[in-house]
């Protein structure tokens, strides 16, 4: 699998949770937001460094950021989309 191709090889919810946690949010306040359980989230974030590649949370984030091109700004406004109030460093 080449790397181009990885984010569509991630579902929608592991697209969403991953830029969440990229942005620093929390897998309680992630699991909260979603209504799933933490554990759902631990297990999202498990594939998703599978999917990547990836042995560590800061290797798969820093994927993640170049895939999807997330600077502070995109960043902001697509958590402003899934519904966070504001409660993580970048509000």
């Amino acid at each position: 699998m080449k790397l181009r191709d990885v984010p569509l090889a991630l579902t929608e919810r592991q697209k969403q949770i991953g830029i969440c946690l990229l942005a620093g949010i929390s897998p309680k306040s992630i699991a909260r937001q979603f209504k799933i359980s933490i554990n759902t989230v631990r297990e999202h974030q498990a594939c998703i460094k599978k999917k990547l590649l990836c042995h560590n949370a800061y290797q798969a984030g820093s994927k993640l950021a170049v895939l999807f091109g997330v600077d502070a700004q995109n960043l902001k406004f697509y958590l402003k989309t899934l519904g966070f109030k504001g409660d993580h460093p970048y509000f």
